[in-house]
């Protein structure tokens, strides 16, 4: 079960992320030629992304909901829309009040569209309780990036969303409010987990706006099963061509040729229901989420001649059968559902004989046949196909795409494969896929623009030595659809392929086809595509393997690595501790010891990019830890780097209660 099962409640309302943007270019990762200039916050003429600090160099990294409150229920197949009907809705989806919020974090300035959240912590409150359950959020990746506004007001509005999928682990329930959903939910979930996804659109980067650094957003959490996967659902999975880049184009492909992006869906026989989450897949006109009216939207199943072995880009009416249409178009229906609706194929009393009979050839051939999203039919009387699964069914996931390796240190990767939803013993083929091409390959370039810098910083290539990354070519998934294979890196003692800045990067495709033979077949865009599925790869950064000192000194060892942070997080450099300064770094001793020792998850984690290999933290504990204190030096009952999100403001220009960016810094 999942997000999309019943027992299912569904939130809107404001989020924000605020990410410094110092880090977006890979550039200014090179001590040696960074200047001051860089902390300035700079919107050029051509854009937020021009030059300088970009957009909001101060940000804290911070990721928060704001205002977000249940809007709509799902009990058996009733749907609940106010709080006569079930106490649950109005309820507030909250953020921790015990720590601090949840951090948002890119994997690497080359690679800035898999952005992370560390460290959230999800709470629903009622006006009596401070959590009726409080669960934390599995640190998740950004999926599914596509340009889903068409109009802005502003060039500084992002037109890009994206949704994270994960679990909320460790829930701790205090009571259900007397309310049916949330005890049904509590009941469904298993190993004190729930199942949550959110759709994050409408962002604002401009500076004099009320909801500057803030974004909309919709969601749904449903109850989680074990053995499961966290971050997608096994189920029903749509795709649709992508619009190629262009030598003048977006630095990658994000448009959906149709005007629709993929989706999935998951099958209930025992309901006879199809669920389908369309809470990212619609257009919107604007920053405000309204949904564009682009005709009569039909969920159909394929009725296709025995020998078809594609999809066709047009169906006759005797080419489908119909499962309905989206309700997209009813008033409030996006509020209340966040995208999501049930297709009933049981037969009712009062069903006439063609719709009967629809009803009987899709609960027999559901579970073999592809599902089809079709536009309004057009005057030669066909429908076009939107978005449509796999003629033969087949689609294959990894659960979980975003990796840090440490260097001879294995990492297990969990991968599934289904066929219409069912799992799938098979074998999938796995290889490292070339950098070069972003219709198959985001990775690289400057992470923003190609403005000359002074001095010049030349801009790292990734994707090299090949040879130091281990992965198997091939894995088996079982009888559960589900198979594993395990990835490691072993990069030469000192050897340092991107320069300034530690690590390389690395993405590995799959899927159920052998790779092509040759390094231009690797790299080359899939025919037809791309597709949705070009975000279905796995991104490594692989960390260098360095020659600990045993006595670690200042200048050669520790300053270069904290002054590298201080210059690309200035809201910590300039109103806490500047890291390039030995006698401000040993009066924070105690709070930096803390801050380096806590665990990835923990909010207070440092540093906030999480780019820092075991080794090097381990040189820094160390060094830390055997520093001399001054004199004065007094231990705080609370190390300072845990109160920066408290000071932010006293330490920047005033915001609204609300204050979150959508780790779309990357603004591309």
């Amino acid at each position: 079960m999942s997000y999309l099962d019943a027992p299912r409640i569904n939130f809107t309302g404001v989020f924000q992320a605020d990410p410094s943007t110092v880090n977006n270019d890979v550039r200014y990762y090179d001590n040696e030629a960074f200047r001051p200039e860089y902390q300035r916050q700079h919107y050029p003429d051509g854009g937020p992304e021009g030059a300088e600090g970009y957009w909001n160099p101060e940000g804290t990294g911070i990721f928060r909901f704001i205002e977000c409150k249940i809007t709509g229920a799902q009990l058996g197949d009733r749907l609940l829309t106010c709080p006569e009907e079930d106490p649950v809705i109005g309820l507030r989806v909250e953020n921790a009040d015990q720590q601090p919020p949840g951090k948002i974090v890119d994997l690497d300035p080359q690679m800035q569209y898999v952005s992370q959240l560390w460290g959230v912590q999800v709470r629903l409150a009622s006006p009596t309780e401070r959590a009726l359950f409080c669960g934390d959020l599995l640190p998740v990746p950004l999926m599914n990036l596509w340009q889903r506004q068409l109009n802005a007001q502003s060039r500084w509005e992002q037109p890009m969303a994206a949704n994270y999928q994960s679990i909320l682990h460790d829930v701790d329930w205090s009571g259900c409010a007397d309310s049916a959903v949330l005890l049904a939910l509590k009941e469904a979930s298993e190993q004190g987990c729930l199942s949550i996804n959110f759709n994050l659109y409408g962002y604002t980067r401009d500076n004099t706006s009320q909801r500057f650094t803030m974004g909309l957003v919709s969601g749904s959490i449903g109850p989680y099963h074990r053995d499961e996967p966290k971050h997608f659902v096994l189920g029903r999975h749509l795709t649709t061509p992508l619009q190629p880049t262009t030598p003048n184009g977006a630095p990658f492909p994000t448009q959906p040729l149709g005007g629709v992006y993929g989706f999935q869906c998951v099958n209930r026989p025992e309901q006879q229901t199809l669920y389908a989450d369309f809470g990212l897949a619609l257009p919107i006109t604007d920053a405000t989420g309204q949904l564009h009216n682009i005709g009569t939207l039909t969920l159909a199943l394929a009725r296709l001649d025995d020998d078809t072995d594609h999809i066709p880009s047009l169906v006759k009416s005797s080419e489908f059968v119909p499962l309905g249409t989206v309700d997209y178009l009813q008033e409030g229906w996006y509020t209340r559902t966040a995208g999501i609706q049930g297709f009933c194929y049981a037969a009712g009393e009062s069903d006439n004989q063609a719709t009967l009979e629809n009803k009987q050839y899709i609960a027999a051939y559901l579970g073999q046949t592809p599902l089809l999203l079709l536009g309004p039919q057009q005057s030669s009387g066909k429908y076009p196909v939107l978005t449509y699964e796999a003629i033969d069914g087949q689609y294959a996931r990894a659960d979980g795409h975003v990796f840090r390796l440490n260097p001879d240190a294995p990492q297990q990767v969990d991968f599934y494969a289904s066929q219409f939803g069912k799992p799938l013993a098979t074998k999938l083929h796995v290889w490292q896929l070339p950098p070069g091409n972003p219709n198959s390959n985001p990775m690289g370039g400057t992470g923003m623009s190609n403005n000359s810098l002074t001095p010049p910083v030349d801009t790292p290539h990734v994707g090299f030595p090949e040879a130091n990354l281990q992965v198997p070519e091939q894995l088996e998934t079982d009888f559960h659809g589900k198979g594993s294979l395990t990835i490691s890196a072993s990069p030469p003692l000192g050897e340092t392929p991107r320069g300034y800045i530690d690590g390389q990067l690395y993405a590995l495709s799959y899927g159920f086809q052998p790779p092509p033979d040759s390094y231009a077949g690797k790299m080359a865009t899939v025919p037809g595509g791309p597709y949705c599925e070009y975000w279905n790869f796995v991104s490594l950064l692989a960390f260098n393997k360095t020659a600990i000192p045993k006595h670690p000194t200042w200048e050669r060892d520790i300053r270069p690595i904290l002054q590298q942070y201080g210059n690309l997080y200035p809201i910590m450099s300039r109103h806490l501790v500047d890291l390039g300064n030995y006698e401000s770094v040993r009066a924070h001793r105690h709070a930096l010891l803390l801050a380096f020792s806590l665990p990835p998850t923990d909010p207070n984690y440092m540093p906030v990019s999480r780019d820092l290999s075991d080794a090097n933290r381990e040189m820094l504990l160390s060094w830390l830890s055997a520093m001399a204190p001054k004199q004065a030096e007094t231990t705080p009952s609370e190390p300072e780097i845990v109160e920066i999100e408290l000071r932010e403001s006293a330490i920047r220009q005033p915001r609204p209660t609300a204050s979150t960016s959508f780790r779309q810094k990357t603004a591309k």
